[in-house]
C-alpha cells in the first residue's frame, strides 16, 4: 500500500502497528506526542497535511464538516479517512481496499472506510 498516515487521537494506537506491518506508513497522535493536548481537530488535519499523511479518525461528524470547509476554502491536505469503530483486524482489511482505490494517494479526498 502507499498510503501515507496520521492516525487521529480517537483511534487506537495499536491500528498504527497493524498498518505498519501491511506497509501503511503510519503514525499515530501518541507516536508524534500530540496526545492528551486537547488539540482541535483543526490542527490535527492541519499537522497531518503538513506532513503530507491522510488523517484516519473516528470522529465523522467533525472531520466530514473540516474536509468540506477545506474544499470550500481551496485549503489543501493529504486525505481525510472517516470509520466507525471496529475491530482492527476489520479495519486493517478496509484499508487494503482504500489503498487500491488511492494507489496515487488521497490529496484532497475525504472517503469512508
Amino acid at each position: 500500500m502507499t498510503l501515507s498516515v496520521n492516525l487521529d487521537e480517537d483511534v487506537d494506537p495499536l491500528l498504527a502497528d497493524f498498518l505498519r506491518a501491511a506497509g501503511v506508513d503510519t503514525l499515530s497522535t501518541r507516536e508524534a506526542e500530540r496526545d492528551h493536548q486537547r488539540i482541535s481537530d483543526e490542527n490535527q488535519l492541519a499537522y497531518a497535511a503538513s506532513l503530507g499523511r491522510a488523517i484516519f479518525t473516528h470522529n465523522v461528524k467533525d472531520y466530514r464538516r473540516l474536509a468540506v470547509s477545506w474544499a470550500v476554502e481551496g485549503r489543501q491536505h493529504a486525505g481525510v479517512i472517516l470509520s466507525r469503530q471496529r475491530p482492527l483486524g476489520e479495519l486493517l482489511s478496509r484499508f487494503r481496499a482504500l489503498a487500491s482505490r488511492y494507489p496515487d494517494g488521497m490529496a484532497n479526498v475525504c472517503d469512508y472506510l
